[in-house]
């Protein structure tokens, strides 16, 4: 029975990997999680079958069966979590603004008394910032 469970593991991380590479919406934080959770899930229970029968002949009844389906599970899961790390690999980061700590500061800080000029802020323009030189830093 755990060898069946694991291959439905295998074939659902597949199936969400092929639905993130081919719908983009799916592809976010929740569904690479339960996609590779799926997929270790499906490989531990897998090997666990495997071990359980590597004594035993393949003559006796079902156990060439549950070493076939262990096998497709390892093989659906493997297959599925390269797809989800080829996509995780590839994926463009965000670009990220950084913000000093002190404009953050002075953002609380002038909060609560109407608009703030940009040039409270210490925002300029780039032709109005002066070289190092003439600022001296």
């Amino acid at each position: 029975m755990l060898s069946l469970l694991s291959v439905w593991l295998g074939l659902g991380c597949l199936a969400v990997s092929v639905a993130m590479l081919v719908y983009r919406p799916w592809f976010s934080d929740a569904s690479v999680t339960i996609a590779l959770y799926s997929a270790a899930a499906s490989m531990c229970f897998a090997g666990m079958v495997l071990f359980s029968l590597r004594r035993r002949d393949s003559i006796e009844v079902g156990v060439a069966m549950q070493r076939t389906q262990c096998k497709v599970a390892l093989f659906l899961a493997l297959l599925g979590a390269g797809i989800i790390y080829g996509l995780v690999n590839a994926a463009e980061r965000a670009p990220v603004d950084p913000v000093p700590s002190a404009d953050i500061a002075l953002y609380l800080r002038f909060r609560g008394s109407g608009p703030i000029s940009r040039s409270e802020l210490g925002i300029v323009r780039s032709d109005q910032r002066g070289s190092l030189n003439e600022t001296g830093v």
